[in-house]
């Protein structure tokens, strides 16, 4: 093999020593780069740009290989144990295990939420609160009643436990959306006339982006799944995402809006973000009351 081929070979899959190099110039190319924008240095400074785009997407090249790597080691290891192999291999055992996880990530915010509440005397920041401690008591009753149904040998029995619960879940998210939107009419009507500490914006904002993300992700992986427990858990994430949103928006207005009234905005995100979750609360019902018809019409004529 000649040294060309084997240049191209070590440059496609670089290691050792020599790819934490790699990565060092990349971030010294990076910062001169940057540095560039405040110091005149001439002509020169097109060659430190050049040289920090070509090694930004070699590095961006690099990662990617090196994470399918590292993922595919992960695989192999996660497989030889009975937990982590059914996290992998099965949807809803990890769809179960992630629940649990995003519920101290909410008891965390809760919280964090809670403290602002009391802190600033917030009938805003207090309404949040008591809004996600339900959800999240309501995630872990889905949760319970889903180890209840385990329990039932007969299926008819089984599918009516995880059916009634996906029921009750949109009864219990449309009575509890109707109850937020009072406080939400209060902090419009308020024009957002609470406050809290600059540093929280970035709070909210990981945490609105995080939950957004995640429940699209869960709701178009539950959707192929004809699995009532796991629809519950994912609409539930799906309402606390839209609150986030909203909640960020009136943050930001506090915190960059300046003088605007920002009291129209609100509203118009208000209004769709409370009008989805009620969608999504009544078609949850119906779908639950359908089901259930279905289920008990296939056990009498059998």
């Amino acid at each position: 093999m000649s040294k060309f081929k084997k240049l191209i070979n070590f440059l496609k899959h670089p290691h050792g020593f020599c790819l934490v190099l790699i990565y060092l110039f990349a971030i010294v190319a990076i910062g001169l780069s940057i540095m560039c924008i405040f110091v005149d240095i001439g002509y020169f400074a097109y060659v430190i740009y050049a040289l920090a785009l070509i090694s930004l997407f070699y590095i961006i090249y690099i990662t990617i290989i090196l994470g399918k790597k590292i993922k595919a080691k992960v695989i192999q290891m996660a497989k030889k144990h009975e937990f982590t192999d059914q996290i992998l291999n099965d949807f809803g055992f990890r769809s179960l295990v992630f629940t649990g996880v995003s519920f101290v990530i909410n008891l965390i915010y809760v919280i964090f939420e809670g403290t602002l509440s009391i802190v600033y005397v917030s009938i805003w920041y207090g309404a949040l609160t008591l809004y996600y401690i339900i959800l999240s008591i309501t995630r872990a009753t889905i949760m319970l009643r889903h180890k209840i149904s385990k329990k039932h040998n007969d299926s008819y029995q089984y599918e009516k436990t995880r059916i009634k619960t996906y029921l009750n879940c949109g009864i219990l998210l449309i009575i509890l959306t109707i109850s937020l939107s009072i406080a939400v009419v209060q902090m419009i009507y308020s024009n957002g006339s609470f406050s809290h500490p600059g540093w929280t914006i970035y709070a909210f904002a990981g945490y609105a982006f995080y939950k957004f993300i995640i429940s699209i992700i869960n709701l178009i992986k539950a959707k192929r799944r004809n699995d009532y427990i796991l629809k519950s858990l994912k609409n539930l994430g799906f309402a606390e995402a839209l609150v986030a949103i909203l909640n960020l928006q009136a943050s930001m207005f506090l915190a960059f809006g300046g003088d605007v009234d920002s009291r129209l905005f609100n509203m118009i995100t208000g209004s769709t973000v409370i009008g989805l979750i009620i969608i999504l609360s009544i078609y949850m019902i119906i779908n639950a009351s359908i089901a259930l018809k279905r289920l008990d019409k296939a056990k009498n004529s059998d």
